[in-house]
């Protein structure tokens, strides 16, 4: 009833010297535990492809899945990512699919936007907007940090996060609410 694809991007360096980015992306029928507070994925089949081609790979991704299951029997695939363009070009490409925020990205965005600002606690109020699913309260914090933030630095940083928190609020907003692991 329910997939996770998973995708993200890894850096090969190449014999000439260059690097590419190589996007790798999992299906999987979701994730139990195996004990000791770890988890595996269940039935997992991995995919990459080069970067100029991520269409294709998300083609090749979703003619396996055609192949593989039934599809009138699947009721959501959850894509799992960081939010780059790339990753969501898959939404368009499976059948069924909501985009849920990678939360390793998003914790590391939040932590980098809200360092310097602990004793006003931005970070655990905007994951109360978040669980509020209040957009305007999340980013008028944010904004608040700007108008706080004093150093051009710590400003883009906090300009960074607003956008980020802006383009992915959706995938945000639904890994943190509809309990979905990741």
């Amino acid at each position: 009833r329910e997939l996770h694809v998973f995708a993200d991007e890894d850096h090969a360096h190449l014999q000439e010297g260059r690097n590419r980015m190589v996007p790798l992306i999992t299906i999987s029928e979701g994730i139990r535990a195996v004990g000791g507070g770890r988890n595996e994925l269940i039935n997992s089949v991995h995919f990459t492809s080069s970067v100029k081609k991520t269409k294709e790979a998300w083609e090749k991704v979703g003619g396996y899945i055609s192949q593989a299951y039934d599809e009138s029997q699947i009721e959501r695939i959850y894509l799992h990512g960081d939010g780059a363009s790339w990753v969501k070009q898959g939404i368009d490409e499976l059948p069924n699919c909501k985009f849920i925020i990678d939360s390793f990205h998003f914790e590391k965005q939040l932590k980098q936007a809200t360092a310097g600002f602990g004793k006003q606690n931005y970070r655990l109020r905007i994951r109360q907007a978040i669980n509020e699913k209040d957009k305007g309260k999340a980013i008028r914090l944010v904004n608040e940090m700007l108008s706080l933030s004093g150093e051009p630095k710590r400003a883009k940083r906090i300009r960074k996060f607003r956008s980020y928190l802006v383009s992915n609020w959706e995938g945000i907003v639904r890994r943190y609410t509809e309990g979905i692991t990741g």
